[in-house]
């Protein structure tokens, strides 16, 4: 299941465009848990229903911040995978679902961003992240409550970012994976994001205070995915009757390890020395974080 997270307020017109849209897209709208965290004073929204989509209401009380409305919605979220989303997203991408199933099937670990296309930001930002319960939860939820209105996808995307200096590569950009932000001017024939100036300056505070917290977490992040992957190799190598990589490595050539890209090494020399030293630079990083932090 993919349980996507809206916060929305008073804005039925735009809500109605997204929801019309999440409806045309989706495969197979069984498999989703939409999620409208709305004000508990907003009645309008609260009697709200789409003809082609149902929703689940997380009533709130009014005023809260945006990363307090995110974890409100994931608090009552059950789906394998979640999302955040705006509701002012135009989905333009056809059998979105069963694309983004897909891709996190192959990090057996379950951990990985999936990264969309918001037609601002493209590559550079992931503003609509989705990631698994399983990084969810090594979080502590989906994302900080202390964020007021913005930078809850530069957080998640720094963490995934701090990952991959790690050595772990687990942002998958999907471009034709299209969620269209509408909430742009244009200027100069361009797009653009323009934030309330006075707010994004108060969560950029937020953003630069957490940072070590965002190193702690892609720490444990790579230690989590290393024990699984070793978990792995050492169920390989039980199953084959090995008791070691220095034994006969004959019959371990073709055998994989689940993961993206991993593979038992084909045999003791070369490989199995940079194997060993990958693994050795990961560790030394890893202390880096935690000296530093």
């Amino acid at each position: 299941m993919i349980s996507l997270i809206v916060p929305t307020r008073a804005r039925l017109g735009k809500l109605r465009i997204f929801l019309d849209s999440l409806a045309e897209t989706t495969a197979n709208p069984s498999r989703i848990q939409l999620l409208l965290v709305v004000d508990d004073d907003d009645s309008e929204t609260l009697a709200f229903r789409h003809p082609a989509i149902p929703f689940e209401i997380v009533a709130v009380s009014p005023g809260e911040r945006m990363g307090a409305l995110n974890r409100a919605g994931y608090a009552a979220s059950r789906g394998d995978l979640v999302m955040l989303l705006n509701d002012d997203v135009i989905v333009r991408a056809p059998g979105w679902d069963e694309r983004v199933v897909e891709v996190v099937a192959a990090f057996p670990d379950s951990i990985a961003l999936v990264h969309v296309n918001d037609l601002i930001f493209g590559k550079r930002l992931c503003t609509f992240p989705l990631v698994t319960r399983t990084f969810c939860e090594m979080a502590g939820g989906i994302c900080p409550d202390t964020y007021t209105r913005y930078r809850i996808d530069d957080h998640i995307f720094n963490v995934f970012r701090l990952l991959s200096c790690l050595g772990e590569k687990r942002i998958v950009y999907l471009p034709d994976l299209i969620f269209e932000h509408t909430n742009v001017r244009f200027a100069a024939g361009r797009r653009r994001y323009v934030p309330i100036r006075e707010i994004h300056d108060l969560d950029t505070r937020s953003y630069r205070r957490l940072h070590k917290d965002r190193k702690q977490l892609a720490s444990r992040l790579c230690r989590y995915i290393e024990r699984y992957r070793s978990d792995q190799l050492s169920k390989a190598q039980d199953q084959d009757g090995d008791d070691s990589l220095l034994g006969d490595s004959s019959n371990l050539a073709s055998k994989k390890v689940p993961g993206p890209s991993a593979h038992l090494p084909q045999a003791v020399g070369r490989t199995h020395k940079r194997n060993l030293a990958r693994q050795l630079f990961k560790l030394w990083c890893v202390e880096l974080f935690r000296r530093y932090r």
